[in-house]
């Protein structure tokens, strides 16, 4: 079962100095958790981005992993997490996602998900 960092733990945002936008290196800072490679996705572009209920619908993907799909379900208050069967075209409509654009709920989230 996952947990999520303490609750004094801090998110810092990834170190997108060498790698562009999408890549980064994430830091649970009182946990000491590093997620290297993780790649967090728009499906379109800007205005053109899927949503599901007029929230943004993300994307995310860790090194050569699998892709994820991470959807906010009202009913729960939760982000819902499920992965995604991808097709040859399927990466072609993903537009890279900055870290600080995303809530800080599903940030916690994706960091829940990935901690082994």
């Amino acid at each position: 079962m996952h947990q999520l960092p303490s609750a004094g733990a801090q998110l810092a945002a990834p170190d997108l100095s060498e790698r562009g936008n999408s890549v980064g290196h994430l830091h649970c800072i009182k946990a000491d958790l590093e997620m290297n490679g993780l790649r967090v996705y728009i499906d379109g572009d800007g205005d053109e981005a899927e949503t599901r209920r007029a929230r943004p619908v993300f994307y995310c993907r860790r090194e050569d992993g699998p892709y994820y799909k991470w959807v906010y379900d009202e009913a729960l208050r939760q982000w819902r997490v499920g992965r995604v069967m991808k097709s040859a075209s399927f990466a072609r409509t993903l537009s890279a996602a900055a870290w600080k654009t995303l809530p800080a709920t599903l940030q916690r989230s994706i960091v829940e998900h990935y901690q082994d």
